[in-house]
């Protein structure tokens, strides 16, 4: 059985995401949304650090599309680093500590 740890992302007392982790391959993997119109506040960083407190397991995996440079910079500014191969599509970084 596989457990999701999930959480709504809330602005102003309007949810405007959300925020998961779940094992996926034997590994921890923590994934994030953020609606459009919220993109660029900065939500999706203070959100992922925030949750990163509450997330102890590591090494924390997490996945972006190849084009999406927002979620590249997110991971990127809450410690993670591109690891393993990439897919054709998608990213893979990883969090150790």
């Amino acid at each position: 059985m596989t457990t999701i740890e999930k959480r709504r992302i809330v602005v102003d007392g309007e949810v405007v995401g959300c925020i998961s982790s779940f094992q996926r391959f034997g590994y921890a993997e923590i994934s994030y949304w953020i609606d459009k119109r919220h993109w660029g506040k900065g939500i999706a960083t203070k959100a992922l650090a925030e949750y990163l407190l509450e997330v102890k397991e590591r090494p924390i995996y997490a996945r972006a599309g190849k084009d999406n440079m927002g979620s590249i910079r997110v991971l990127e500014k809450c410690g993670f680093k591109r690891a393993g191969t990439p897919t054709t599509e998608e990213l893979i970084f990883v969090l150790d500590q």
